[in-house]
């Protein structure tokens, strides 16, 4: 069974995480999303999830890039795509080597 491990951030993520700035953008996401998670509509241990990361910083311009979700949907969310990532660079790596076997380069 594959693990989530909570990843290590950079420390300009984790400023940013712990910004005003951040804090503002949370509560604009949180009521916009009416203080329920997205998934399963809970209501407690809420957290701002990053959809896609490349407005980072610019979040403001850009709330469809986030969304609110508890901490358990959260987790799992993330146990998803670290899994979906380690999916690919597995068949990545199993097509590299056919085509090795098969002389294309």
């Amino acid at each position: 069974m594959y693990e989530y491990k909570n990843k290590k951030h950079s420390p300009e993520y984790e400023r940013l995480m712990s910004s005003g700035y951040w804090r503002e953008f949370k509560e604009r996401i949180s009521a916009r999303d009416e203080w329920r998670c997205r998934l399963c509509g809970s209501n407690k241990n809420l957290e701002c999830h990053h959809i896609r990361y490349s407005h980072l910083g610019n979040e403001a311009n850009y709330p469809e890039d986030a969304c609110l979700l508890c901490a358990e949907c959260h987790k799992k969310i993330h146990l998803y795509w670290d899994v979906c990532d380690s999916l690919k660079e597995y068949y990545e790596q199993k097509r590299h080597e056919e085509a090795m076997r098969k002389g294309y380069y």
